[in-house]
């Protein structure tokens, strides 16, 4: 019988997050893994950086900041037989991906969260591009340049390379986003819905894979943990902020107002027995929070903590309000909670999570108090909303049964057979 052959792959990390998602998918201990991180080139300086994972996780790895020569010569190095990335519409990741396929090295793009399928956003991308452009500008032109000397690199003629230019230009200030759009590859999704927006921006369905998502927590599990909070009597409100500011989608002013607003209306609502706990986005400042609550008209006793979301911290709340856009909405699936969706500037574009059964669509802060007493006064209201979330996650198998790093894994493994040195 002959020797089982162990397949080499390039995951490339770009944050924390990815590189935990990557561990998932290494641990099956089906092939050999190379991790290149790239530093804070791609992730904003105050979430989780790659290397800090990868060091706490005891996982070698490569800096891409630490590599003398271009993309190309890395690959052609290291000989891997697939490459994975998290995005096509980042540069860097991009860049990684034309390398491959101009060495002809198969890749996989990991779409494992959730984005949207509006395909046209001016007013959202040309906020966020202006935003980037003067606090990111020269962080871009470098990822950029390294995007250019790529695509140099793999003999791209000078037309195709201005006819990228020109496209990327005209997404940055139309597309909010953009995943998907830069090649044909296979792309892994978490479930059917995020399958159907891939194939509305022009994927060809036949590359897309239903695999869930290996962070999510399987529905058994997560039902150990789903719990009242303190002896059932008294209740959790749990405020997940989302970064609209440090995306570009907020001034400071508006993000003092909203979080302010929610505040007062959920004031008269809070007592000994009603908890509100504000658990502040990562890349978010837990100073300027403490003086937007400071500020506040009314200044109930609340939590303030800047935590990593935790299963134990969802699982103990009796109903979730959500800032804006957010993943978190699709991670905390499994636990079934009452989820309000704070949408006051209708800026939550082509994620209809109403549809999905996941979240309650809340345009007013008025609508909030009004919502808020009704989930607390009333239990039959918040399990209808809780049975609403387990109907999606019972349609949705893939997301829910654990399983997610093994199909990765296989997955990989099917396209790493493809690959002939």
């Amino acid at each position: 019988m002959s020797e089982q052959r162990t397949y080499r792959v390039v995951f490339v990390a770009t944050t924390g997050t990815e590189v935990r998602l990557f561990a998932l998918i290494i641990r099956k201990g089906t092939v050999e893994a190379l991790i290149i991180s790239t530093g804070s080139l791609c992730c904003d300086e105050s979430a989780e950086q790659p290397e800090e994972a990868l060091k706490e996780l005891g996982i070698p790895y490569i800096s891409l900041t630490a590599v003398r020569g271009s993309i190309v010569s890395l690959l052609k190095d290291l000989e891997p037989d697939v490459v994975v990335v998290g995005s096509d519409q980042e540069y860097v990741r991009r860049a990684f991906l034309y390398a491959a396929d101009g060495l002809g090295i198969p890749t996989l793009l990991l779409q494992t969260g959730i984005s949207s399928d509006a395909l046209n956003t001016p007013d959202l991308a040309t906020r966020r591009t202006i935003y980037r452009l003067q606090h990111h500008g020269w962080n871009i032109l470098r990822k950029y340049a390294i995007l250019l000397r790529t695509v140099i690199a793999v003999r791209w003629r000078p037309l195709r390379i201005a006819k990228e230019i020109v496209r990327d230009i005209r997404i940055a200030f139309t597309v909010e986003d953009a995943i998907g759009r830069f090649g044909s590859r296979t792309v892994a999704v978490s479930f059917r819905w995020q399958k159907q927006a891939m194939v509305s921006r022009g994927v060809d369905p036949d590359n897309i894979v239903i695999v869930g998502n290996p962070l999510i927590e399987p529905m058994d599990g997560a039902a150990e943990k789903n719990h009242t909070f303190s002896n059932g009597t008294d209740k959790r409100i749990l405020f997940l902020t989302t970064a609209q500011v440090e995306h570009g989608k907020w001034t400071t002013e508006r993000r003092s107002w909203f979080v302010s607003g929610v505040i007062d209306r959920l004031a008269p609502l809070l007592s000994e027995s009603v908890h509100l706990v504000v658990n502040i986005h990562p890349v978010e400042s837990l100073a300027e929070y403490e003086q937007i609550v400071d500020m506040c008209s009314e200044r109930p006793p609340i939590t303030l903590t800047k935590d990593p979301l935790s299963a134990t911290l969802v699982a103990g709340s009796d109903i979730i309000l959500v800032g804006g856009y957010s993943t978190s909405i699709l991670e905390m699936s499994t636990l079934c909670k009452p989820v309000l969706l704070l949408n006051l500037f209708n800026e939550v574009e082509g994620i209809p999570y109403s549809d999905m059964g996941l979240a309650i669509y809340i345009q007013s802060l008025d609508k909030l108090e009004v919502f808020v007493a009704e989930l607390l006064r009333n239990p039959s209201a918040r399990k209808r909303l809780s049975d609403s979330t387990r109907e999606f996650c019972e349609k949705n198998p893939e997301l829910v049964d654990g399983k997610a790093a093994e199909r990765l894994s296989n997955l990989i493994l099917e396209l790493a057979e493809t690959h002939r040195r």
